[in-house]
């Protein structure tokens, strides 16, 4: 069981609870080859969708949502004053803080990250919210990345050596062997713009996803200054049991955690999300800005 603390959970009393409403999502679609979801450019994609209505029901009425159930959970932490538009910063000292914050929240021995991902409003903007359902990883894409992500207070070389030595003390070890028991791939995801969301994000429940929802594909990001990154990630065949979620009014001082991949339970999918156009946001709102990092997180054996 993913341990918790006080800064864990924000469920009810943080805000007004919405009520339940209808939105809309992109789902996968009939599609007899490999799908390819190009995730800073769908026009470059090779994906079928079919939009399907769902409800949307506000986290903020759950009393106690976890990682291990439903697949997400909101702690609190002021937003840090770093210039979110600087990758120096945000790839910097921001990533050194969210290490330490999620370490305490989720009561992890040890939290080591990718780099950060910018999402701005805008047609101009590098990266923009990304409204198809998908999990970013599937089993071989999360040891990937897990390979390539380090602890942001050492230097990249140093921290992917110390990477090393991380997975060969837990995903790689034997069983009875390992000082890490559990290492989980969760993804952090916060807005740095106030309510309301022209693009607000949206969870579904990992017990209301079943396994043949779920389907691999090819994926592309882009990536500023460098290559574009290849990999797989997972999209989702709609479902009606599927449960949606999202937090009414994010503030930039909440960050919601959720699970991408547990390495314990490979069958299993991560969460589903997406961002979706909020119906009731005004048409003048002047659009969410977020910033989002993949991190994974050991637990003690």
């Amino acid at each position: 069981m993913v341990q918790g603390s006080d800064t864990a959970s924000l469920g009810r009393g943080a805000a007004r609870v919405r009520p339940d409403f209808e939105a809309r999502m992109n789902y996968l679609g009939e599609q007899a080859d490999k799908p390819l979801f190009h995730t800073s450019d769908p026009s470059q994609s090779r994906i079928v969708i079919e939009s399907h209505p769902v409800v949307m029901r506000d986290a903020r009425a759950l009393a106690a949502p976890s990682l291990d159930r439903e697949g997400f959970v909101l702690i609190r932490q002021p937003l840090p004053p770093f210039d979110y538009r600087d990758t120096a910063q945000r790839d910097g000292p921001y990533l050194v803080l969210l290490q330490d914050v999620i370490r305490e929240a989720l009561g992890a021995a040890k939290v080591i990250t990718d780099t950060s991902i910018l999402r701005l409003p805008g047609p101009d903007a590098f990266q923009v919210p990304v409204t198809r359902v998908h999990c970013d990883y599937t089993a071989g894409s999360a040891r990937r990345l897990l390979s390539e992500s380090w602890d942001q207070t050492l230097g990249r070389e140093a921290g992917l050596a110390d990477t090393a030595g991380l997975m060969a003390e837990s995903v790689d070890a034997a069983p009875g062997e390992r000082r890490y028991g559990r290492v989980l791939a969760v993804n952090c995801w916060r807005t740095i713009s106030e309510p309301p969301h022209d693009y607000p994000l949206a969870v579904c429940a990992r017990p209301s996803l079943a396994p043949q929802d779920v389907r691999v594909a090819d994926f592309i990001e882009e990536v500023e200054g460098g290559e574009p990154y290849r990999a797989e990630l997972s999209l989702c065949r709609y479902n009606p049991r599927h449960a949606w979620y999202s937090y009414a009014d994010m503030r930039p001082d909440e960050v919601l955690l959720f699970l991408g991949f547990d390495f314990s339970d490979p069958g299993q999918c991560g969460a589903m999300h997406s961002a979706f156009p909020d119906p009731a946001c005004p048409p003048d709102a002047p659009g969410r800005a977020s910033v989002e990092v993949r991190t994974f997180v050991l637990f003690d054996a």
